[in-house]
């Protein structure tokens, strides 16, 4: 017997994940994201910062969260754009690798939450980022 082979639902209202929130304001909690709010989230950061087929996006966040999992996992699949990944740990260990790799894969986009860009920013030295080109 051949194994049966189940297609989940596409509906709009069709829960898609069951993401944690941050927990920032009080403690976590599941919530159901349903496809359509999904793609309308997915569709509306790319109108926003103009996704192009030649985009690369760099990313350090960890798929945990809303931000890595969402805009830098699923996005670069809706969008078909290639996605270069290191782990969270890196970033934490040696905050120039994440800058070093837009450099060397030419990023087009990159996210990271406020106190990433402050701890390149405040606490990165100067032979750290020798060699970094961000244009």
């Amino acid at each position: 017997m051949a194994p049966r082979i189940v297609v989940p639902s596409t509906a709009a209202d069709a829960p898609e994940i069951i993401s944690l929130t941050a927990g920032s304001t009080g403690l976590p909690k599941g919530v159901i994201l349903a496809h359509a709010n999904l793609m309308a989230n997915i569709r509306a950061m790319g109108a926003r910062i103009e996704v192009r087929p030649d985009d690369v996006l760099v990313s350090w966040l960890p798929l945990s969260h809303n931000m890595g999992l969402i805009a830098a996992w699923l996005a670069p699949l809706y969008f078909g754009i290639p996605l270069v990944i290191a782990s969270p740990l890196a970033f934490l260990s040696r905050p120039e690798t994440w800058l070093h790799m837009i450099s060397r894969h030419r990023g087009t986009i990159t996210a990271a939450p406020n106190f990433a860009y402050d701890r390149c920013a405040r606490h990165l030295a100067a032979e750290a980022l020798v060699g970094i080109d961000l244009s």
